[in-house]
């Protein structure tokens, strides 16, 4: 305790001795960042109050003891380095930290980032879907949420929402400030958005747009090609290994498509584990090509009524079902007459 006093002391002393460059007016949330989560109780004091404050009087304030005083003594620390500056240059978000290249952002700096976004016009657009990697965080409903709930919000006000921990709020921040960076590098709006969705995702969206455009009825393989091998291959990354393992298997890319149990069987699960995973592969899809679904409908029919396109369309109605399941009865039936015409074998109603 005593150690934390003098450090406390020191780093006070010194800012009072340069306030002169130090907005005190700014409240010490201005330079928090989403690590920092445990402060709320003192988020709102204003920089030049906690000055005036000795230790042992911050000690006596309501709900503060000696982690928080540590952590308020960081930040203080931190406004000592970085002044009235950008506040870009703390320290590293977790989900960054593991990828080690993303410095962390604090509330002034995010206030930039939120303004610069707002402009984007991606409120109502899935955090997720330009995010490098969903696998920095998780929990799926995270990716889900909407720009707009973070963009409408103060770094402080988003760290005292119930049910966002500092590494959901760290995961959102490093998204915004990649394509914050990727603006105020001079890109364009429309390509610094687009730039920043997954290349998979984008060849496989591009393929599925020429087919459209096109006459002609694609090959198997290059269906496989173009689209079903670039989305299972962004599922792998975006999820666990026997998530992209299943999705493979269901659309046959290792042979013929395979049921349920037989997924479950290789990757040691039950039939449900198996259902469970391919759900999955669908709240993946949902965040990152969520207009997907219509592509996919849109080339099913022009397949359907073309000649010789029966089979083509089949097989993308089964991809349709394994990235954007509908469970409608009409569809699961299409499903399974697909299943066991590529050998997929015979069960009980429901096993698939």
């Amino acid at each position: 305790m005593e150690k934390l006093a003098r450090r406390y002391e020191a780093v006070r002393n010194r800012l009072l001795g340069e306030q002169a460059r130090l907005p005190l007016d700014l409240p010490l949330g201005y330079w928090a960042v989403s690590t920092d989560k445990h402060l709320l109780p003192l988020l709102g004091y204003r920089v030049g109050e906690l000055l005036n404050l000795s230790f042992w009087e911050l000690m006596g304030l309501r709900l503060v003891g000696p982690v928080r005083a540590g952590r308020a003594c960081a930040v203080l620390e931190r406004i000592g380095r970085e002044g009235a500056g950008t506040g870009t240059r703390g320290a590293r978000t977790r989900a960054g930290a593991r990828r080690g290249s993303r410095p962390e952002v604090t509330g002034h700096a995010w206030e930039e980032i939120r303004t610069a976004l707002g402009r984007l016009g991606i409120g109502e657009e899935p955090l997720g879907r330009y995010a490098p990697t969903l696998a920095a965080h998780s929990w799926m409903p995270m990716w889900e949420r909407r720009f707009g709930m973070f963009l409408r919000h103060s770094l402080p006000e988003l760290q005292a929402m119930p049910g966002l921990g500092e590494l959901a709020i760290g995961a959102a921040v490093a998204v915004c400030q990649s394509l914050h960076e990727a603006l105020a590098a001079g890109g364009r709006p429309e390509e610094v958005l687009a730039a920043a969705r997954p290349e998979r995702v984008r060849r496989a969206e591009g393929w599925v747009q020429a087919m459209l455009r096109s006459d002609r009825v694609p090959e198997v393989a290059t269906i496989v090609r173009g689209l079903l091998r670039p989305l299972v291959e962004q599922v792998r990354e975006d999820a666990v290994e026997a998530v992209g393992v299943a999705a493979g298997m269901r659309l046959g890319l290792g042979g013929r498509p395979a049921l349920l149990r037989e997924i479950g069987a290789a990757l040691g699960a039950t039939h449900e584990g198996a259902r469970l995973r391919l759900l999955r592969v669908a709240q993946v899809m949902k965040v990152r090509w969520q207009e997907g679904e219509e592509f996919l409908e849109e080339l099913c029919g022009k397949l359907g009524r073309a000649k010789g396109g029966a089979h083509q369309a089949a097989l993308l109605r089964l991809a349709r079902e394994v990235f954007y399941p509908t469970g409608k009865p009409a569809e699961v039936r299409t499903v399974r007459r697909f299943l066991r015409a590529q050998g997929a074998g015979r069960k009980g109603p429901g096993q698939e």
